[in-house]
């Protein structure tokens, strides 16, 4: 794989990704603590997103600070864009390159609510790449592990060093996400465009629907 990349790109702080925010700082500090290879502090910062911050695809989306990391965090839940937003910022501020990547995805175990909302295509789904030991992996932090044991799917645990994406079938081999559209990847989070795809796909009804039925502590 080529390694051959402009690292400070992939560093940087942005609206976004506001990791000198001191909260943030503060935790990725104590998550990375005693921890010195950059792939175990990784695994530290995935499993605290994954697991400690809530999957919750009834939060507000329609404003660029429902994806800013230290809303995320203070939030404690989002969806998958704000989980991988949040999962970057903590890996830059260790000095660890961190990338989205983007596709359209089936989700064959959707939440009841949401599919009622939105049926099970999500345009979008963001998952991080991580730069480690030369190279990049690719880590999902979208649904914690309570809720993989809830709908009986293996958890993604992520390694540091192996990419963990969400499983194509539960523990019965029935069908869970299938990888449908590859929409490529970024350094920053793409708010424009992903909420012109959202109109495009959704329509302004469904999206107001999906803004409604937002939790008001995640507005």
């Amino acid at each position: 794989m080529n390694s051959t990349f402009d690292r400070n790109l992939y560093l940087r702080e942005t609206a976004f990704l506001d990791f000198s925010d001191s909260r943030l700082r503060a935790q990725a500090r104590k998550l990375t603590a005693n921890l010195e290879k950059p792939a175990d502090q990784a695994r530290a910062l995935f499993f605290f997103v994954r697991d400690q911050i809530t999957y919750n695809p009834y939060t507000s989306f329609k404003r660029p600070e429902d994806y800013r990391a230290s809303v995320i965090m203070a939030r404690g839940a989002g969806f998958c864009i704000p989980k991988a937003s949040l999962f970057a910022a903590l890996l830059r501020s260790c000095d660890i390159p961190a990338k989205f990547y983007f596709a359209d995805i089936i989700n064959h175990k959707a939440p009841p609510k949401i599919a009622e909302i939105m049926g099970n295509f999500f345009a979008y789904h963001c998952y991080c790449g991580v730069f480690l030991e030369n190279r990049w992996v690719k880590a999902a932090p979208t649904f914690n592990r309570e809720l993989f044991l809830r709908i009986e799917v293996e958890p993604n645990d992520f390694d540091g060093r192996h990419d963990a994406l969400l499983p194509g079938t539960d523990r019965f081999g029935h069908p869970f996400v299938e990888y449908v559209k590859d929409r490529g990847e970024d350094h920053d989070i793409p708010f424009a465009q992903i909420m012109t795809t959202f109109s495009r796909i959704y329509g302004p009804e469904t999206m107001e629907k999906w803004q409604a039925s937002s939790s008001p502590a995640c507005r």
